[in-house]
């Protein structure tokens, strides 16, 4: 009997080995896709980020553009009054 029980010991003791083996590997395989969706995500903000620097850089050239366009409307609208 004594035999018996340290192999049923022995069995469940492999079973919580082997469980606990399986616990670990999801917990890695989880961390391992959460650490890959923070690196494209981080990539994908690093993107954002020069895109908006890009639309930044355009709006404040149509803005740079638009007030000499205002100072030529203005300066054509003296120059109308004139005549």
């Amino acid at each position: 009997k004594g035999q018996a029980d340290s192999k049923e010991n022995q069995q469940a003791a492999d079973e919580v080995l082997h469980r606990t083996d399986l616990i670990m590997q999801g917990f890695q395989d989880r961390e391992l896709r959460y650490r890959e969706k923070i690196a494209r995500d981080r990539d994908d903000l690093l993107s954002y980020s020069q895109e908006y620097s890009k639309l930044q850089g355009n709006l404040r050239r149509s803005m740079e553009d638009l007030s000499i366009l205002r100072e030529d409307l203005d300066l054509a609208k003296e120059e109308l009054k004139r005549f």
